[in-house]
């Protein structure tokens, strides 16, 4: 996967714009030509992806995020390229690109159980 950082020529390109959220430090709403794409995520750039692909958008159109009042691009590459990543991080090792791969809804993580919180309150009610 080739991800660019630095100022990138922007022509023809999709190009969104990042600012950290109020709530949490880092993390990042999305906007699209002013409308909210994402409204909170770690990783904006390849999660955007995803989003516009949803919508429509071409594999290999390029998208380019910007900081919020920047006329910098951040980072860029092709919309479909970087909808196949997700970030992955442990106590050992720092953040680092790994293959994304979709929530399955009929995985639990309960293993067909309710959370303790949920039975305790069933058993007092």
């Amino acid at each position: 996967m080739r991800i660019e950082i630095a100022e990138i020529e922007s022509d023809g390109a999709v190009i969104i714009e990042v600012a950290e959220t109020d709530e949490r430090h880092g993390r990042f709403v999305t906007t699209l030509d002013g409308v909210v794409i994402l409204p909170s995520s770690h990783q904006p750039l390849l999660d955007a992806a995803r989003v516009l692909l949803k919508r429509g958008y071409r594999p290999e159109q390029r998208l380019v995020m910007r900081h919020r009042g920047s006329t910098v691009a951040a980072m860029s590459g092709q919309i479909g390229e970087l909808a196949k990543w997700t970030l992955s991080e442990t106590q050992t090792a720092g953040p680092r690109f790994a293959p994304y791969r979709p929530f399955e809804k009929a995985v639990c993580r309960y293993a067909g159980r309710p959370p303790m919180r949920w039975m305790r309150s069933k058993a007092q009610g």
